[in-house]
């Protein structure tokens, strides 16, 4: 049953059980995969790789999702999504790219967010223009204009926005402080609230 309504839609690939079923004009589309891209009915330019991947996705088009969920319920375009529920909870979200076992899982309205490394920005919701490089970066963000270098760095942060963490557990206990720049393994560490701090060198 894969393209089962296929009306007007061209140079699809379809592989998988239900695979783009309810595909009618969407075009260039490649699903397979259990159930890849089975609710896309006009978007065109999908790539699905994975059982479920894209699965909700109606409209959005030049997107790609390449694991098991990825981008699961996806209406939105131009997101990237490699790894298992890599974006999964993103609707309208634009212009993100998650590669990572959970990168961005979360997220729902976020745009522009990049994570790469195991549960990336996980707990992102709204928030956009973040950038997570490493395990557990941002783990807890929600909120924008944050960058995250090195595993664990900005980990408790959640309303905290324009903070920059270069370095394994930079600013790891920050949660609302704001404008601060940590760089180095475990620089500002403790910091919770506060704002507009500089901090390099290791420890």
């Amino acid at each position: 049953m894969t393209l089962y309504s296929n009306s007007t839609g061209n140079a699809n690939t379809s592989m998988g059980w239900t695979s783009m079923y309810n595909n009618a004009t969407g075009s260039n589309n490649t699903g397979i995969g259990h159930r890849t891209l089975s609710g896309n009915q006009t978007g065109s330019f999908n790539t699905a790789l994975g059982s479920e991947a894209l699965l909700l996705n109606n409209s959005g088009s030049n997107n790609i999702a390449i694991g098991t969920s990825a981008l699961r319920n996806n209406t939105a375009s131009s997101n990237v999504a490699v790894g298992a529920n890599a974006l999964l909870s993103n609707t309208t979200g634009t212009g993100n790219v998650g590669i990572g076992l959970s990168s961005i899982h979360l997220n729902n309205s976020g745009s522009n967010n990049v994570a790469v490394g195991q549960n990336t920005l996980t707990n992102n919701i709204i928030g956009f223009n973040n950038v997570a490089l490493g395990h557990l970066a941002l783990f807890n963000n929600n909120t924008s204009a944050n960058t995250a270098v090195g595993s664990v760095a900005l980990y408790n942060n959640t309303t905290g926005a324009s903070n920059v963490g270069l370095g394994y557990r930079a600013l790891y206990a920050n949660t609302i402080g704001f404008e601060n720049t940590a760089l180095g393994r475990e620089t500002l560490h403790s910091t919770t609230t506060g704002n507009r701090n500089l901090a390099a060198g290791n420890k």
